[in-house]
């Protein structure tokens, strides 16, 4: 019987966080941490691919505006060359309008046929400046609990 207890505490999930912005990734992982997931941090999509190939993630929050490989540029890469790690899905994480999000999906899974898409699946965007960290959370917590 410990030993189930022991597991209820385990994390409850994994996310990867790929942002430049420092106090945006710590933000993030301080309150997902804090909801009991486990987080790793990327400071551009060059990092992120690197831990994608390394470990599974239930989902990415992935910003768009980032120095030496930027969102779309790493969304590129993964459409060519999937991580060798099975993935869940990716949140895109924009100061831009949420517009943009068409655009994105569109380059991203194009008008390819069903078994030619890409392997990990574009979910949503989140407009940083016009939603609450908290609200990000729920948004993972509830995508993860849906993957399950």
């Amino acid at each position: 019987m410990p030993n189930n207890k022991k597991k209820q505490k385990n994390k409850q999930g994994k996310v990867l966080i790929i942002d430049d912005e420092m106090m945006i990734r710590e933000m993030y992982k301080d309150i997902l941490e804090a909801e009991n997931l486990k987080v790793d941090v990327a400071a551009n999509g060059k990092e992120g691919l690197n831990k994608l190939d390394k470990k599974n993630y239930d989902m990415v929050l992935l910003d768009i505006m980032m120095p030496v490989m930027d969102g779309m540029t790493m969304l590129a890469n993964l459409k060519e060359k999937p991580p060798k790690k099975k993935q869940g899905a990716i949140m895109v994480l924009t100061n831009a309008s949420p517009v943009m999000f068409d655009d994105i999906r569109h380059a991203y899974e194009g008008k390819m046929p069903e078994e030619r898409k890409p392997e990990i699946k574009l979910l949503d965007c989140i407009v940083k400046s016009s939603i609450s960290p908290q609200q990000v959370v729920e948004k993972v917590k509830q995508a993860i609990k849906q993957k399950s």
